[in-house]
């Protein structure tokens, strides 16, 4: 979808998420934020957190919108 959007091609890198997110913490990141993404990163990558839910909508007030359209809307920042 963020190909589509930018008209460029998009490579994936699988990188251990723990990995990651320590290597994140010693550039500087604060070791809080970080054990915060490893908890939602693992919510996700365990399947309940990739369940769509009405809970920004009813928080914000605001309508859901794909993937898709949130790509092709901020496609310039992704380039």
């Amino acid at each position: 979808m963020i190909a589509d959007a930018t008209g460029q091609p998009v490579k994936h890198n699988d990188i251990d998420r723990n990995a990651g997110i320590d290597g994140s913490v010693v550039a500087g990141v604060p070791a809080e934020y970080g054990d915060l993404v490893r908890t939602l990163t693992e919510t996700i990558a365990s399947g309940p957190g990739s369940r769509p839910n009405d809970h920004v909508h009813n928080l914000t007030g605001t309508p859901p919108v794909t993937f898709g359209d949130f790509a092709r809307r901020t496609g310039h920042a992704w380039v």
